[in-house]
């Protein structure tokens, strides 16, 4: 009842029905008609004024000399009570509106049975007063749903994603760090130990720990380019749901048994025996399968009519079945639940016919009640759904957004991890290598490769303390390393060919003009580093050329290695870093890459578009400039 014109039909059908049962009471008892319709109408926003109208009402039918038992105030008290224990927050207001309630209603009985009608009042009026602040409880959790939906909504998907990505990089980055660390470590220090002697074991080993940590890596790798790890699923409750299940069914079963059982004087013929049990049977499959329970049992009952009972109160124990079903439908979400409601209704009134008005006002209420009962008890049921459908919804985007970013950022870190460890070990690998077979033919440059293999290693401990800081930082990338500077980019590509020269490789180096914008530099000194890396693995007995340019708006870079590729070495396939990696990081800048064998050797090329200082293509640049007002 939440508009006006609802709150009005509610109200006059209230009204309706306490003109209905008050027809046979003195003319007076109908004034209390406009006090009920104006307390009906009021309920949803002045419950405590509610309650007072249809008291009043309700005295106003004593002072006319209604009796008491009917049920024509029923049906208003049952809505203002339950209003009031809805809304109103105060036990103590609550519990005097419905001692009035009771006072009023309990006046009505004859002296004789005065405290009989003020027991039964008292346990009527405070169940649907203690029902309403149920009802309100239940609502109030389930507003916490809402409230966590609307978190949800509320959500930075980037902020969620923080937390997963922080976790997986203290998972497996922290872990393919330390173990490239002392990896380097070890080599070194075998170079270091090496250097005086020449010592072939300390030369293998430095060449061993090298494959393993290569081999760790792969692996680590592998882990980081795999898809994140799905969260568990959910358990469903098993006995939390079936032990209330088996209560609701058993209680009315068990209250109709003994019903049955305790009035033996009740009718027992055929039409009732098929009518009890069919009750029976409709509790057993309500829950499962209400509309079947709901027609069936309106099918048996219209059986009844072909022999009908001489004591009518033969049918108490499917008035009871009729309240369960009822119940059941109104707290459902079946197809056609109104529908089988009124059909089952309409056939217990057609029963209840021969029996007179209060018949048929008793299974108005059996009805009435139970339906408007398990509507308002649906409600936390209701919004809970909706709740949870929407933060089920709006869980799964934020899932989904942290396993993207959790992806990203694996893929990132892997690549960083490849460009760290991929040029230096391989270095270092080979240069001991050339210090094992000049040990005794050349001793002297054996020693300068196991010097290149110390400086190898002092370089790739730096770039991974810088890596360390970097994630630390939650910030590693090309963003670490763009050598945007003048001169950084040329410095740091001339040092590294300065190191694979100290190798042994002929290396010749052309450089014209070098870009200076993020982050095409940082690419293309990884273009570089993942070639020489390539060369120094994979080929012997070769020169390398390495050459950049500028032709139009393009910078070039070719990485030409004519050396043989040496046979029974692997390659970097199994990581999915090596030349893959090279090529989403030239794509990611907007330009092409290309690598394969050809008529001059192995040759890298990657073209990627002239930026501006910010990273945009230089065409962008210029449009936004010609667009910017002067």
């Amino acid at each position: 009842m939440r508009s006006a014109g609802a709150r009005a039909c509610a109200a006059l059908l209230v009204g309706a029905w306490v003109v209905v049962f008050l027809l046979d009471a003195p003319p007076t008892a109908l004034l209390a008609v406009p006090l009920v319709v104006l307390g009906v109408f009021g309920v949803d926003r002045r419950a405590v004024s509610s309650v007072a109208l249809v008291a009043a009402a309700s005295t106003v039918t004593w002072l006319a000399g209604a009796p008491w038992g009917t049920v024509d105030m029923v049906l208003p008290f049952a809505i203002a009570l339950y209003s009031a224990g809805r809304s109103v927050g105060s036990t103590w207001v609550g519990a005097g509106l419905t001692a009035v309630c009771v006072v009023t209603s309990a006046l009505r009985a004859e002296p004789a049975s005065i405290l009989s009608a003020f027991v039964v009042s008292i346990v009527l009026f405070g169940s649907m007063w203690v029902f309403g602040r149920v009802v309100r409880f239940r609502a109030l959790r389930a507003q916490q749903a809402v409230a966590e939906a609307r978190a949800l909504e509320d959500a930075d998907p980037d902020a969620v994603s923080v937390d997963r990505v922080v976790e997986e990089r203290a998972r497996l980055a922290d872990r393919a760090l330390v173990t490239l660390r002392v990896a380097v470590l070890d080599m070194r220090a075998s170079a270091h130990r090496a250097r005086a002697g020449l010592d072939v074991t300390e030369l293998s080993l430095i060449q061993q720990r090298g494959a393993d940590a290569v081999d760790e890596l792969r692996r680590l790798l592998g882990l980081l380019r795999a898809e994140p790890d799905e969260a568990p699923p959910r358990r469903a409750r098993g006995l939390g749901q079936t032990a209330p299940l088996l209560a609701r069914t058993l209680a009315p079963i068990g209250l109709m048994l003994g019903l049955i059982v305790t009035h033996p004087q009740w009718d027992r013929s055929w039409t009732t025996a098929v009518l009890w049990g069919t009750a029976i049977l409709a509790v057993v499959l309500v829950h499962a399968f209400p509309r079947t329970a709901g027609l069936g049992l309106a099918a048996a009952t219209l059986c009844a009519l072909f022999d009908m009972p001489a004591d009518p109160e033969s049918l108490m124990p499917a008035a009871l079945a009729y309240a369960v079903i009822a119940w059941v439908l109104a707290t459902a979400e079946v197809r056609g639940r109104w529908s089988i409601t009124g059909t089952l209704g309409g056939a217990a009134v057609v029963v209840a016919l021969p029996n007179g008005p209060m018949a048929i006002a008793f299974i108005a209420t059996v009805f009435l009640l139970p339906t408007m009962a398990g509507w308002a008890w649906s409600e936390r049921d209701r919004i809970l759904r909706t709740a949870r459908a929407q933060g089920e919804s709006l869980r799964a985007q934020l899932d989904t957004a942290a396993a993207k970013a959790v992806r990203n950022d694996r893929l990132r870190l892997a690549k960083e991890l490849h460009d760290v460890a991929g040029h230096a070990v391989g270095v270092m690998v080979t240069q001991a290598g050339v210090a094992l077979a000049l040990r005794e033919k050349a001793p002297e440059r054996a020693r300068s490769a196991l010097e290149a293999v110390v400086q190898a290693g002092e370089d790739a401990l730096a770039e991974i303390d810088a890596l360390f800081g970097a994630l630390d930082a939650c910030e590693f990338g090309d963003a670490t390393r763009r050598y945007a500077e003048p001169g950084q980019l040329r410095a740091a590509l001339e040092r590294m060919v300065a190191g694979v020269r100290r190798c042994g490789y002929k290396v010749e180096l052309r450089l014209a003009e070098l870009p200076s914008a993020p982050p095409i530099t940082g690419t293309l000194y990884r273009v570089v580093q993942e070639s020489l890396t390539n060369a120094l693995r994979h080929s012997v007995g070769g020169d390398i050329a390495i050459e950049a340019w500028v032709e139009g708006r393009t910078h070039h870079i070719r990485v030409v290695d004519t050396g043989r590729p040496v046979v029974g070495r692997g390659t970097e396939e199994g990581s999915g870093s090596g030349l893959r990696g090279l090529e989403e990081r030239v794509r990611a800048c907007g330009g092409e890459f290309e690598a394969g064998a050809s008529a001059g050797g192995f040759v890298v090329h990657a073209r990627m578009p002239v930026q501006d200082g910010r990273g945009r293509p230089a065409v962008v640049a210029a449009r936004a400039a010609a667009e910017t007002p002067s």
